[in-house]
């Protein structure tokens, strides 16, 4: 075999290895490990609160009131509960929903402890097992609530940068005067939908948030909004019509909204949202209403209301990290040999 031909063939398999393993697929899903809420930092929960799915929450989980509960259905995600800490406050504060078989991880306890029906203070039960799962006193690996948002901090970066295929306009139905209305139309065309808006953009015209159509195979949507310069003022302060609360897949399971500032402005519902909330560096809060979809934050409080299981239903295509280094590693061995038959 000539040098020049264990040249050509190094090359056309480097090349070969390199084409074939650049993507994978990535979800919004998949980067929470499942979870339906996920928060880097605290998380409360006031009054009766329904989180239908699960919830991971990096700093302390604290239930305020009666009948919060968790996991209606069934979950990706380890578990229905995973917190650094819990501060359940009440009689038979929270509980475990529904006959699927629950568990729950917590860090620290604090002063409270798990027994075979529920978890106690003192000798009050404050979370209700219900015979339908356990928790347990574990610690959480340190680094992994920081190394989890920092991803879903570059996928929100990644999901700014994408080209516009419309703009927010194209959704608006002029004809709904004195309150227009902001229409996302499933059916017409296959394909991801992406619009970049300001909070003022949205907030200042509409006066309803509402879906028509079934979402086609592929089809999706991703809305990045601005929120630099809200301060503290409510972004979803409009109605909310066309939800759907049962598991079957509705528009919810398609729309993303890609919250971010560049100041300290704050994501603050007063009425409810349809879509997944990603928010990583962002505070997050809702009163006395639902939200069907999935939510990402940097702290939340949730005052009464339901969180609706509604994960965001779309694969993107983003390369793998390393994986072009990896495969040049690999392929060293041949390079090696390559050059000394070339000397």
């Amino acid at each position: 075999m000539t040098n020049k031909t264990l040249a050509t063939l190094f090359f056309a398999a480097t090349t070969a290895l390199v084409a074939t393993s650049t993507a994978s697929a990535v979800s919004l899903k998949s980067l929470t490990d499942g979870y339906d809420v996920f928060v880097q930092g605290n998380a409360t929960l006031n009054g009766s609160v329904h989180v239908e799915g699960s919830i991971a929450v990096g700093g302390t989980l604290t239930t305020n009131g009666n009948q919060n509960s968790f996991g209606y259905h069934p979950s990706a995600s380890d578990y229905t509960i995973l917190a650094n800490s819990v501060d359940f406050n009440g009689i038979d504060n929270g509980k475990y929903a529904n006959d699927h078989n629950h568990n729950s991880r917590i860090g620290t306890l604090n002063s409270q402890v798990i027994q075979p029906d529920g978890i106690y203070e003192g000798s009050t039960r404050i979370f209700n097992f219900d015979g339908k799962g356990s928790a347990v006193e574990d610690a959480i690996d340190s680094n992994y609530f920081s190394r989890k948002i920092g991803g879903l901090v570059d996928f929100s970066n990644t999901l700014k940068g994408l080209d516009d295929t419309n703009v927010i306009s194209d959704f608006f139905d002029t004809n709904s005067a004195p309150n227009t209305n902001l229409t996302l139309e499933f059916g017409a065309s296959p394909g991801l939908k992406v619009i970049s808006t300001t909070w003022n953009s949205i907030t200042n015209i509409v006066g309803n948030l509402q879906t028509i159509g079934t979402a086609l195979a592929g089809e999706a949507y991703v809305i990045n909004v601005d929120l630099t310069g809200i301060g503290t003022n409510s972004f979803g302060n409009f109605n909310v019509q066309g939800r759907n609360a049962s598991l079957v897949a509705d528009s919810a399971d398609f729309i993303l909204w890609n919250f971010f500032a560049s100041d300290d402005s704050v994501l603050k519902f007063e009425k409810g949202w349809l879509g997944s909330v990603l928010a990583p560096t962002l505070d997050v809060s809702n009163a006395s209403n639902d939200i069907d979809g999935m939510i990402v934050a940097r702290s939340l409080e949730y005052t009464g209301g339901e969180i609706h299981v509604d994960p965001y239903d779309y694969d993107f295509e983003v390369p793998d990290a390393g994986s072009t280094a990896l495969l040049l590693i690999l392929s060293a061995p041949l390079f090696f040999f390559a050059r000394r038959r070339l000397r």
